[in-house]
């Protein structure tokens, strides 16, 4: 009886993979600072485009591994137009080891570069550890690719700790600008009145006005959508399960355009 119950807890404790874990909450994951060698491999592809280009936008993927499979295997058929992705968090349910591991054995069939923000699914139990140790410590950061300024912000307030959205950072990135386009990126709608004070809903959209924002793209909310927040224009990129990718193509002709291409 006792070697059979040893047996089974020797079992539960290995994965498919022969790695020993104690716990599901467990964060020894290998530091990789994937986002900076993505954005690397970014920088690289730029001789590749000419001043028109598409970037794929995914988002919330957490338990929705089918239909995230059938987003990368669209962006890896159209990997010549589009010059990399974006993820704008919630990879994970619960922030767990095991889901970490599952998006990544889905996300890594991508051919193009991946960057990856966080959602508020990803800062739960040691989500925030793991994510930190295998995307990199910045959780607002910012890029530049051709004409465009790309700002990934963390505005998970309710699972961050210190000021989140950090708007002083925000506004630092958006002056130090002289891009031709702005796209600010966060996981939770900017205006979402549960999370969010009316001023701190004033003052990110006076930051949105004042600095000439072209696009405030979000996740979080699972359905596709599209609207303004101040004189800029707002998308959800929505669920992996909803079966639509969002597409942004920047031009210097025609400016920033969208579309949400049906999986």
């Amino acid at each position: 009886m006792i070697k059979t119950l040893v047996s089974c807890l020797m079992a539960m404790a290995i994965t498919s993979c022969g790695e020993f874990n104690y716990s599901p909450y467990a964060s020894n994951v290998k530091k990789e600072n994937l986002n900076t060698k993505s954005l690397n491999s970014v920088e690289n592809r730029s001789s590749s485009f000419t001043n028109t280009f598409k970037v794929a936008v995914i988002s919330d993927s957490h338990d929705y591994y089918e239909e995230l499979a059938k987003q990368v295997k669209y962006i890896n058929n159209n990997k010549d137009e589009i010059a990399f992705v974006i993820h704008t968090g919630d990879a994970t349910n619960l922030g767990l080891k095991p889901e970490w591991n599952l998006f990544r054995d889905k996300i890594d069939e991508l051919k193009i570069p991946l960057i990856m923000g966080i959602g508020n699914h990803d800062l739960l139990s040691n989500g925030k550890d793991i994510f930190q140790k295998r995307y990199g410590k910045q959780l607002d950061y910012s890029f530049v690719f051709k004409q465009t300024k790309f700002i990934l912000i963390n505005n998970n307030n309710w699972e961050s700790s210190g000021m989140v959205p950090d708007l002083g950072w925000l506004e630092k990135e958006l002056v130090a600008s002289t891009d031709t386009h702005k796209i600010i990126l966060g996981h939770v709608q900017p205006d979402d009145p549960e999370r969010y004070s009316t001023k701190m809903i004033s003052d990110t959209k006076n930051l949105v006005n004042s600095f000439g924002v072209d696009y405030f793209i979000n996740g979080h909310n699972h359905n596709p959508s599209e609207g303004t927040f101040g004189t800029a224009k707002r998308l959800t990129a929505g669920s992996s399960f909803k079966g639509k990718l969002l597409i942004l193509e920047i031009s210097d002709a025609f400016g920033v355009q969208f579309e949400f291409v049906k999986m």
